[in-house]
């Protein structure tokens, strides 16, 4: 049972990453909203998704994998179900902020359930799976929103992700708790720290595209995120118990891994915050392209990633478990 809940709330966090641009449009016909605020309906998401995985995997080896799982479950259903009812943009980017929060617990807590419940190559397996549904509800994200959003709504399609993120809830109850032993205090300032930093250079680079990359704005977010982050270093070498152990950034295969995710949450953000919505017509435009499709025909033309996505995961899967054996 803990593998398919799982991977059922990897794949819902992955389509909900990929899918909510297809209804910002219609998000801002509605609401009556456009530009920066509206961008922040996407922005919000993957800023407080990038922030909080960290702290969330730290979280759940203290407290329990199965109680940060669950209740990241219930924040993640909790910011859904605000966004389907909200009356205004700027509760819908609360919203999503904490929905981006529970998808981010979700992940890590979901991954650490895996690796505390398998073993050599099952363990590698579970992670393969786990890589192949993360890049599938990437993949399919925009096409089953486009079409949520043409059958019911903008509304309606956030509804229905509040309804699964319950049943994911209700599933997790069923997992074996675990916990590290001996794992110590919570590391509050490196925490604190890790947050600020992050959220401060992503800022400025959402930011940058609308205000300029001179703009003051824009340079002093970027300078304090840059010198919080130097801190949070300082921290963690000194800390008994550090957020982020300096051995795993040695590691490179972690670290490339880390940078990797970070960069891809803060590509998705960024596209967003360069993109301008056209009010009154379903389309996006981008920098270099406009898409002048229905969010339905948006979502079918985003379809052809899910093969690649899925085979190189399956391939890198099977890859790591030949060399563990």
């Amino acid at each position: 049972m803990t593998l398919p809940v799982v991977l059922a709330g990897v794949v819902l966090v992955a389509m909900s990453i990929s899918g909510t641009a297809v209804a910002l449009p219609s998000i801002g016909r509605d609401l009556d909203a456009s530009g920066s605020p509206l961008n922040w309906v996407v922005a919000g998401y993957n800023l407080a998704f990038a922030t909080m995985t960290l702290i969330a995997g730290s979280t759940a080896d203290r407290i329990g994998r199965r109680r940060v799982f669950v209740a990241s479950a219930l924040v993640f259903t909790a910011g859904f179900l605000g966004t389907a009812l909200s009356p205004a943009i700027v509760v819908t980017d609360v919203t999503r902020v904490v929905s981006g929060a529970g998808g981010a617990g979700i992940m890590a807590a979901g991954g650490a359930i895996l690796a505390s419940s398998y073993d050599g190559a099952a363990r590698n397996r579970a992670f393969a799976l786990m890589g192949t549904m993360a890049g599938v509800g990437i993949a399919v994200g925009p096409t089953l929103s486009g079409l949520m959003v043409s059958a019911a709504g903008w509304r309606g399609s956030f509804a229905v992700f509040t309804v699964v993120g319950l049943l994911v809830a209700a599933g997790g109850t069923r997992a074996r708790e675990s916990r590290t032993a001996g794992a110590g205090r919570f590391d509050w300032a490196g925490g604190l720290l890790f947050v600020a930093a992050l959220a401060l250079l992503m800022f400025a680079l959402l930011e940058a595209p609308a205000l300029g990359w001179t703009h003051l704005v824009v340079l002093l977010t970027g300078i304090a995120g840059l010198v919080v982050l130097i801190a949070f270093g300082v921290v963690q070498r000194r800390s008994d118990a550090p957020v982020l152990a300096p051995a795993l950034v040695a590691n490179r295969g972690f670290l490339g891994w880390s940078l990797a995710s970070r960069l891809g949450d803060t590509g998705r953000a960024a596209e967003v915050g360069a993109g301008r919505l056209t009010e009154g017509a379903e389309r996006v435009e981008l920098d270099a392209f406009t898409w002048s499709w229905h969010v339905t025909q948006l979502g079918v033309g985003l379809l052809c990633l899910v093969l690649t996505v899925t085979v190189a995961a399956l391939i890198g899967g099977r890859a790591a478990t030949s060399r563990s054996t």
